[in-house]
């Protein structure tokens, strides 16, 4: 009798049931791994300029696969040279698709290829930073804030103008961050706004030039370079550089083709003021006085430097005049009317400004004497001259006469005729 040797020890509880299961779980193990090798099988393929449409088509037939895109996807695509011997799937995809610009996607499970196209990258462009509003105050050298100064983007009409606390708001758009703050009297400022500065506290420096002056011209004020006028004008500062008692003293020799002359040589008397010569004999040519944008009463001198109805120019201080302007052409009667036919003469008066308080003091002092004093006569030199003088008219007008006795040269008879044709 043959016995049956068993591999396993006697004391294995298992013996003929588990070499029952050893051929199944063999069977599976061979199935599954014929199923990846199938999935996993390689391509054998040579062609010239064969279309990747048509390429497809090949490589469904060698490997199984179910390749799955758009039927517009490979409509222009192009035609490519193959050579592979025992290649994976992959690496035919890899060269062949990926290259020309497609994108695939290997399913082992589904047995699929997804082909699709490639999505390039867009080109590294530099972000453009969004709007930004920004706000800030703005103060002058000394810290005090810049009232209705101007703030502007730069090159665009976009600006905005400051409080009375010098605070501004302003958007700036996304391809300009360039403000330029401006203001009269100061200088200009840009500044570049960041993306992060969302604050901009700005100082403005004064400016330091010479500004052309204004002049005053009867409807208005202009700067001198833009009157087209016969303007003339004399400021506070030739006037202070003379010490003078009247306005109108001033102008002696300061003004072209003004005629400033005394007619009398007392103390404190008006001058008399011809801008366009004398026009008439007895009329008044006095021009029109306008004080501070009122005109004043008209009226001429006399012989003895009094004018008729009070000099207008009496009692206004010269230290309180800020600039005396002469219109001496005919625009002038455009705007006065006849009155300003001998001229006008604008005064303007000083009067407060912003900032601090200033007082200013001014004095002057003088004398007035006569040129050359004449040689008086004592009293008893004026007696002898006087006698002199009368002795030397009698005798002048008796002396050659002789001496009469009786009256008969005063009572002789006086003849009188006429005759009549």
């Amino acid at each position: 009798m043959i016995k049956r040797r068993s591999a396993y020890p006697p004391s294995t509880p298992c013996r003929g049931r588990t070499l029952a299961r050893v051929p199944g779980l063999l069977i599976a193990f061979l199935l599954l791994l014929q199923v990846e090798v199938s999935f996993a099988q390689n391509v054998t393929i040579k062609a010239q300029r064969k279309p990747l449409k048509d390429l497809v088509v090949s490589l469904q037939q060698l490997t199984g696969y179910n390749f799955i895109y758009n039927s517009d996807l490979l409509s222009n695509a192009p035609s490519v040279d193959v050579s592979y011997t025992n290649t994976p799937l992959k690496t035919v995809l890899e060269q062949s698709f990926a290259a020309n610009g497609f994108n695939y996607n290997i399913n082992t499970k589904d047995q699929t290829v997804v082909l699709s196209r490639q999505v390039r990258p867009a080109a590294p462009t530099s972000q453009s930073p969004a709007a930004v509003q920004v706000q800030g105050v703005v103060k002058d050298d000394k810290g005090a804030p810049v009232s209705g100064a101007t703030v502007t983007v730069k090159n665009t009409n976009t600006a905005v103008v400051t409080n009375n606390l010098g605070f501004y708001s302003i958007t700036l758009p996304d391809n300009n961050r360039t403000l330029v703050f401006s203001y009269v009297g100061f200088e200009t400022y840009e500044v570049v706004v960041g993306n992060e500065n969302s604050v901009q506290n700005v100082t403005l420096k004064m400016k330091s030039g010479n500004l052309d002056s204004i002049v005053v011209i009867g409807y208005g004020t202009q700067r001198r370079s833009n009157v087209t006028g016969a303007v003339a004008s004399l400021n506070s500062d030739a006037i202070a550089e003379r010490a003078i008692s009247r306005v109108d003293q001033a102008l002696v020799g300061q003004i072209a083709g003004v005629n400033v002359r005394q007619t009398t040589g007392l103390p404190g008397k008006g001058f008399s003021i011809q801008v366009r010569g004398s026009g008439s004999i007895s009329a008044n040519t006095e021009p029109l006085y306008v004080l501070d944008g009122f005109p004043l009463g008209q009226s001429s001198a006399d012989g003895t430097g009094n004018f008729s109805g009070g000099n207008a120019l009496d009692n206004i201080n010269p230290e309180d005049i800020e600039s005396i302007e002469v219109l001496k052409d005919a625009a002038a009667a455009a705007i006065y009317g006849s009155r300003a036919s001998n001229g006008v003469v604008l005064v303007t008066t000083k009067r407060g400004k912003v900032g601090k308080a200033k007082i200013s003091v001014s004095g002057s002092a003088g004398y007035s004497e006569a040129n050359r004093k004449v040689d008086m006569l004592s009293g008893a030199e004026w007696v002898d001259r006087a006698t002199e003088m009368i002795n030397a008219a009698y005798v002048a007008a008796y002396g050659s006469r002789g001496a009469t006795a009786a009256d008969d040269q005063a009572r002789r008879i006086a003849i009188i005729g006429s005759n009549n044709v």
